[in-house]
């Protein structure tokens, strides 16, 4: 009897509990229904993300209306908003910014506008945009569905950089400036400069550029070749990088900067004799003004492999036996390999015959023994670039490491 007395309240617990079940199972209904993907919450914010994207559309439409207008009566009060955007070329390696989409390119003649820029008549843009102010095409660019690059992301040394080229440069056909001798092409996949080795070069002229206090040479590459005969009867077996000099066949303009892999050694060539003649650490000075390395070429750089080239050159560096001397530092893939010394006087009687905008830069081949002995690169170039300046051990390894950042970002976002 007494058991039978406690069942209201078992099943009055029962009821509750269930009771408290239902209700939690509409507050989740609910909550789905406010916060869920399709929630009343949820489509509020798209409905204030589509009116504040149209709003801003239309900001930017008569922006561009009011700027093209009064650039007609040459009314400057209307200013472009944003950064303007410059297409890479082959002259401008220290002054190029692009935005990167998986569709399209936005280069010259188009303004970034990044959310959060303020503006006196509207406020903060909240979206990120470019625009053309020639065309007015406006086109809104969705977070994290975009990269913008500028020459900076490739190098980190940007000053005294009179020759700058990254094969990307040049992707959409734009060789203006380059004289192509033989067959190099555009890889489009590499994103390279294309050299098959038989001659083929290119030539290309550049503005006055000093190099009388030293320089620093890089050049990324992936060589299918290390040696090549030229059929010259000497059995030379050589391939030429990079050269700058009046006239790949002038007798006497041989004197010059010069860059290669050479009778299992010789790596450079600056001067007809140079006045320093001995070794450093894992290279050396030869006679007739060559520096070549201890190893075999072949021990140094892989074939099919990319490579990472640098070589610095400083001006009266060190003294030896009273006398200064300057010094040559060979880099492979941003590591110090070895130096050498060179006579500062044969390098200055160098610069004489071909540090001018007379003498153009000459890629994929340079002659050796006498003018018109021309050698050839065979193989991809990725980046090649000149300074007029000497470039230390960080600086050399920042430049390094941002190229090959660089290049891995540029071709992830061809590939998206």
């Amino acid at each position: 009897m007494g058991y039978r007395a406690q069942e209201p309240a078992a099943i009055t617990l029962v009821a509750l509990i269930i009771t408290v079940i239902i209700l939690i199972i509409l507050a989740g209904v609910s909550l789905n229904l406010a916060l869920g993907q399709n929630g009343i919450f949820q489509k509020s914010k798209e409905a204030v993300d589509k009116y504040t994207i149209a709003s801003e559309r239309e900001y930017l439409e008569q922006n561009i209306l009011l700027y093209q207008m009064h650039e007609t009566t040459n009314d400057n009060s209307i200013k472009k908003l944003g950064e303007e955007l410059t297409t890479q070329n082959l002259y401008n390696g220290e002054n190029w910014n692009m935005v990167f989409t998986d569709k399209k390119e936005y280069g010259t003649n188009w303004n970034y506008i990044a959310k959060g820029t303020k503006t006196e008549d509207y406020g903060e843009i909240k979206y990120n945009w470019v625009v053309n102010y020639k065309t007015k095409e406006i086109v809104q660019l969705e977070e994290g569905k975009y990269d913008k690059l500028d020459y900076k992301d490739s190098v980190a040394v940007t000053d005294n950089l009179p020759l700058n080229i990254d094969a990307s440069n040049l992707k959409n056909g734009n060789w203006d400036g380059i004289t192509k001798r033989g067959d190099v092409t555009y890889n489009e996949e590499k994103m390279a400069l294309k050299f098959d080795g038989d001659g083929d070069y290119l030539e290309l002229k550049k503005e006055d550029a000093d190099f009388s206090k030293g320089f620093t040479f890089e050049i990324y590459m992936n060589l299918d070749r290390l040696r090549y005969d030229n059929n010259n009867g000497n059995n030379d077996m050589s391939t030429g990088l990079f050269c700058k000099m009046h006239d790949l066949k002038q007798n006497n303009m041989t004197d010059s900067m010069r860059f290669y892999f050479g009778i299992d050694k010789a790596i450079a060539k600056l001067y007809s004799s140079s006045s320093y003649v001995g070794t450093g650490k894992k290279l050396s000075t030869i006679s007739y003004g060559g520096v070549i390395a201890d190893e075999v070429i072949e021990d140094i750089i892989q074939l099919n492999t990319d490579v990472y080239l640098t070589i610095v050159y400083e001006v009266e560096a060190e003294t030896i036996d009273n006398k200064k001397v300057d010094k040559l530092t060979l880099y492979i893939n941003g590591t110090e390999y070895g130096y050498t010394y060179y006579g500062s006087d044969s390098y200055q009687l160098s610069c004489e015959k071909w540090n001018n905008s007379d003498a153009p830069f000459f890629i994929g081949t340079c002659p050796l023994s006498y003018a018109g002995n021309l050698y050839y690169l065979k193989g991809l170039v990725y980046t090649t670039r000149l300074y007029t300046k000497s470039l230390t051990n960080e600086q050399v390894k920042q430049n390094y490491d941002q190229t090959l950042k660089y290049r891995e970002k540029i071709l992830n976002t061809e590939k998206e």
